[in-house]
């Protein structure tokens, strides 16, 4: 196994998209998303390893950890991450495939 460099990432929660809204799916994006206050989509894969933190107005950062056991490495229109506001939540946890059995710290 070949040895690697950690991946370091540095991230301003101001820099991060903010979602505003949950869609099941429409003709121009078939598939359930999110979109964000500047109206971008969002497609929450479950196969992402994140980082949600809760923030003090009950709001989460979420950053993209890992994806199948390797660093993630943001591509395209790909992001660090994104806010999400606490009425979100539910709606984002299931997108993502968190179960709430995940560890807290």
């Amino acid at each position: 196994m070949e040895a690697r460099a950690p991946l370091r990432v540095a991230s301003t929660l101001a820099a991060l998209p903010v979602l505003a809204a949950y869609r099941t799916g429409s003709p121009a994006c078939p598939w359930p998303h999110f979109t964000d206050t500047a109206g971008r989509v969002h497609t929450l894969l479950p196969g992402l390893d994140v980082a949600a933190l809760t923030l003090p107005d009950g709001a989460r950062a979420v950053l993209y950890v890992a994806q199948g056991g390797e660093a993630y490495t943001p591509q395209g229109q790909d992001r660090q991450g994104f806010v999400c506001p606490a009425r979100l939540w539910p709606q984002v946890a299931r997108a993502l495939g968190l179960t709430g059995e995940e560890e807290t710290a």
